[in-house]
């Protein structure tokens, strides 16, 4: 798994506290700019940029990874539930 943006920063000895980052995430999801995902069952949050767009979320049960997918796949499923 890759470092984090707030690792990086922390390395390069960049003071910055993590309730800051949090604070900026939440402050930058209510003007709608990145969504904030909760992952049930899990304390974990992802935050994305806001494209606007409908998406879901496949989660690793094992290592917790999150990976979006870029088409919604119950399209089909609406499809054949109404025929």
């Amino acid at each position: 798994m890759g470092r984090t943006k707030y690792k990086l920063l922390k390395e390069e000895n960049i003071a910055i506290d993590i309730s800051t980052v949090y604070r900026t995430l939440e402050a930058m999801e209510n003007i709608e700019l990145v969504k904030k995902i909760n992952i049930m069952d899990d304390d974990r949050m992802l935050f994305e940029y806001n494209n606007m767009n409908h998406s879901h979320y496949l989660v690793c049960v094992g290592c917790k990874k999150i990976i979006t997918i870029q088409s919604c796949p119950l399209g089909f499923y609406e499809e054949e539930l109404e025929s």
